[in-house]
């Protein structure tokens, strides 16, 4: 890692494309760090933050302008391995240390069909639309990936970035090692977890919140059918995250068939917070780690925690 001479400052830039995890840039606080941010996105957000912050529209075209920026920093944080990510890493000059903050997808949607319950397969399979749309879909972004490529010399090779970092940074060093076994990582970097004082479970609450996100790899559906015959009214679904799919439409449907709550508004964190403190129970029916955040966040509000076994 970077070390610095005495009363060196070590410039720090940190690449995010979304704004929820904006905040783990508050970890790198030190005398001898500046901190900057910039933000890939193409909605209309005001940055308001004590850290130095610039947005870029998130397409190819602005990544040149992103690379320009970038020179003169000591280290750059890329928060997700995105496509557009991809092509930063290599493209940045090789005096400039990376980290990889991990957040999950860019490894385990290699080989997503190992994480989904049988029922969520099922699903994602059950239209023809669904899967031509997914085909088109995904040759329309390899046809333009592709031109970018030509023309503006980006290099979008997944593994070539990640031979490229230098650390990558992960919550678990289980979940590292076991993804290790699979793919050439570089060196594990801890993500500190920080400390919660963990309350005693609140008999008083009665509200089950299902999921995080309309992220298939949540299998929602498995849950909401166990639940069938029951009183589901105090169950809640966060939805307001995540991309619109067929599984997300089915979710929709059965929830609303049972009268369970579906939360489609975007809230600030500490409304979130509210949320998960009105509510005894959190269930996560994922096959591997996620939404580490409302787990720590479920324990600090006492709830009681169900996660799959696997």
């Amino acid at each position: 890692m970077y070390r610095n001479k005495k009363d060196k400052i070590m410039k720090i830039l940190h690449i995010h494309s979304d704004k929820k995890f904006i905040s783990d840039t508050l970890r790198y606080q030190h005398d001898n760090i500046n901190n900057t941010i910039v933000l890939l996105s193409n909605d209309d957000i005001k940055l308001d933050l004590e850290i130095k912050s610039i947005r870029f529209r998130l397409n190819f075209l602005t990544l040149k302008k992103v690379l320009s920026y970038s020179e003169g920093f000591d280290l750059v944080v890329l928060y997700d391995l995105n496509t557009h990510h991809i092509a930063i890493a290599n493209a940045l000059s090789p005096e400039i240390k990376i980290i990889w903050r991990f957040f999950g997808q860019e490894l385990y949607m290699l080989d997503k069909q190992a994480y989904l319950s049988d029922y969520t397969k099922k699903i994602n399979n059950a239209t023809k639309s669904s899967f031509f749309n997914k085909v088109k879909a995904s040759l329309s972004y390899r046809i333009k990936r592709q031109v970018y490529s030509s023309f503006y010399g980006y290099n979008f090779n997944l593994f070539q970035a990640i031979s490229r970092i230098s650390y990558m940074m992960v919550i678990f060093k289980e979940e590292y090692d076991l993804l290790s076994k699979k793919y050439a990582l570089p060196p594990f970097l801890q993500i500190p977890l920080n400390y919660i004082e963990l309350k005693r479970i609140n008999g008083n609450k009665n509200k089950i919140l299902l999921g995080n996100s309309k992220n298939d790899f949540n299998n929602h559906l498995d849950v909401i059918r166990l639940l069938k015959g029951i009183d589901t009214s105090n169950c809640i679904i966060p939805f307001n995250y995540g991309a619109d799919s067929y599984y997300a439409e089915r979710v929709l449907q059965e929830a609303r068939d049972q009268k369970i709550s579906v939360l489609n508004t975007f809230l600030p964190y500490s409304e979130y917070e509210d949320l998960l403190a009105s509510c005894s129970t959190f269930v996560l029916n994922t096959y591997r780690q996620m939404a580490g955040g409302n787990i720590l966040l479920a324990l600090k509000n006492g709830m009681k925690i169900y996660l799959n076994q696997n």
